[in-house]
């Protein structure tokens, strides 16, 4: 029998779904600051530039309402100081993907794994967006793994339960000349009551001549390499970054069009009329921990189960997965193709079929 198509997500709360959990008025004022922009005379091919907010009086009301709120909780005025410049990083982000529609892509598992294991074998001219500013959401435990890991590389970071989630917010900044200039937002989530989502930004500046595996070496101009924080430093980071450029890359490369998966808040909470007592407090569970955004799902075609056991294969050894596994590179359109957009090669397995390697417990030894 056939399977039904999915028709909903399973996303846990994105960041700005989280974020406004602590800051209930958070979502109205969002819309109330696109509203406003808008008024001024908005072209769909912009974006706000950093700090720009400032300027947008409902984001402006906010960010004072919580530095007066803080201060009459007695938190020390350079802490204040210090949030509400971190709260603007958060509006910037959350006002520039509400002016944009709120364009959220769900890389699954799947997917997020044959892009970890694709190279930026072209250059910086083939990277277009999809939107000027959209997320990208990930819950699968291989990215996840990898986010806790750069996030031990963070001195500031003082938590230790798994993330939940990680939502990036992709925003084109203006850049001079050829320039691509790009904002990535790693919000990193663990689902801990009442904390915000932990923000690491990085500046990408990308040139039409950039091998896109140098960018993410990238700094912008004026930054003291030296100066820096070891976390932008990190392989862990690289990788994330790596993983973020690879799936905008495949967002305007796919021929498929994008699917649309639902929030499953709406169905939940119709279905829990008649529902029992525990039922009903489950369903309030999911109705609490699920994201109401709707969703492109970006699915990769290798099955979970053996996306799972090739992880585990470069994870316990090199010279099966080395040996076996090509990876994925992207191609670039000939010049006589109508269709210029760049080709993606997908990874493989040629070695033997996985249950055998699984079930056989090979050793693998670099």
């Amino acid at each position: 029998m056939a399977q039904e198509p999915q028709t909903t997500h399973s996303l846990p709360l994105t960041a700005r779904e989280r974020l406004a959990e602590q800051i209930p008025v958070l979502l109205p004022m969002l819309a109330d600051a696109a509203k406003a922009v808008r008024a001024r005379g908005w072209d769909d091919g912009q974006t706000l530039s950093p700090g720009a907010t400032v300027d947008v009086e409902p984001a402006q009301q906010l960010l004072a309402m919580y530095a007066r709120a803080a201060l009459s909780a007695g938190h020390p005025r350079a802490r204040v100081f210090e949030d509400t410049n971190l709260l603007g990083r958060y509006i910037w982000n959350f006002l520039n993907f509400e002016l944009h529609h709120r364009k959220l892509f769900w890389v699954d598992e799947s997917l997020a794994w044959m892009l970890t294991e694709t190279r930026l074998d072209i250059e910086g001219r083939e990277l277009r967006l999809p939107f000027p500013s959209f997320a990208l959401a990930f819950a699968d435990r291989g990215t996840l793994e990898v986010a806790e890991a750069c996030l031990r590389r963070d001195q500031s970071y003082l938590r230790d339960a798994p993330l939940r989630i990680m939502t990036v917010h992709v925003t084109r900044v203006p850049e001079p000349e050829d320039v691509v200039g790009l904002e990535l937002a790693f919000f990193f989530d663990d689902g801990r009551e009442g904390a915000w989502p932990y923000l690491v930004a990085r500046s990408l500046h990308v040139r039409p001549s950039d091998h896109l595996e140098r960018i993410l070496a990238s700094r912008p101009p004026g930054v003291d390499v030296d100066a820096i924080d070891d976390i932008f430093r990190s392989d862990e980071l690289g990788r994330l970054v790596h993983l973020v450029i690879n799936a905008i890359l495949f967002t305007t490369s796919c021929e498929e069009p994008w699917r649309v998966l639902s929030s499953p808040v709406a169905g939940v909470r119709a279905k829990m009329v008649g529902w029992g007592k525990k039922r009903r407090a489950e369903g309030a569970r999911l109705l609490r921990e699920s994201s109401s955004e709707e969703v492109y799902h970006l699915p990769g075609k290798i099955p979970i189960a053996q996306v799972r056991a090739l992880r585990e294969a470069r994870r316990t050894g090199g010279q099966m997965f080395a040996r076996f596994m090509v990876r994925g590179h992207w191609r670039r359109a000939q010049a006589s193709w109508e269709d210029q957009r760049v080709r993606w090669i997908e990874p493989y397995w040629k070695g033997p079929d996985m249950a055998t390697v699984v079930e056989r417990e090979y050793v693998l030894k670099k």
